[in-house]
């Protein structure tokens, strides 16, 4: 409750256009479906790669308001603190 607070005391100083949204998503070379349609009571069989792919990472911000993004990132690998406070 005390980062509500907060947060809405910081809104009312500098304006809800001020927030700023950060969001990650990755994506996986290869992915396996693990699952099928069949008629009822019939098997499917299939390959799959047991091997993980390589992945890659998208990290962006967005001003509310606004439709363009800040600062968008392609990556290949993991996203730590490190990596995200730069």
């Amino acid at each position: 409750m005390k980062y509500y607070r907060t947060l809405r005391a910081l809104i009312q100083v500098y304006g809800v256009k001020s927030l700023v949204y950060i969001d990650e998503c990755g994506f996986e070379e290869g992915v396996a479906c693990l699952y099928a349609w069949s008629k009822r009571g019939k098997k499917i069989y299939g390959e799959r790669q047991g091997k993980r792919g390589k992945k890659e990472n998208l990290i962006a911000a967005r001003r509310k308001g606004r439709k363009d993004l800040i600062a968008p990132m392609l990556f290949t690998g993991s996203l730590d603190a490190e990596g995200f406070e730069g």
